[in-house]
């Protein structure tokens, strides 16, 4: 293999996380509503936690999983604060 062949790899996967993303933030949304709909906070730290946790434990490598971490942190900050456009 060439390494534009693994350039298109690597163009395709970031392709799906784009689409991922996004679609993990149209369920930020949904939530948002329901919780203002529901007059909760918006804001659940203990949630936060227990995501990064969780993909914490999942994470097979070779991403260091600090790396995890910090790349789920700031999606999920990213996701807040109305950073959501609709």
């Amino acid at each position: 293999m060439i390494l534009e062949d693994y350039r298109k790899r690597i163009d395709k996967v970031d392709d799906e996380l784009l689409r991922l993303m996004n679609l993990r933030a149209q369920i930020v949304i949904e939530i948002e509503r329901m919780k203002q709909e529901a007059d909760l906070s918006l804001e659940d730290a203990e949630r936060e936690k227990l995501i990064l946790d969780r993909v914490d434990a999942r994470n097979p490598g070779p991403l260091h999983r600090l790396a995890v971490r910090n790349i789920f942190y700031q999606l999920i900050n990213e996701c807040k604060f109305g950073r959501i456009t609709i």
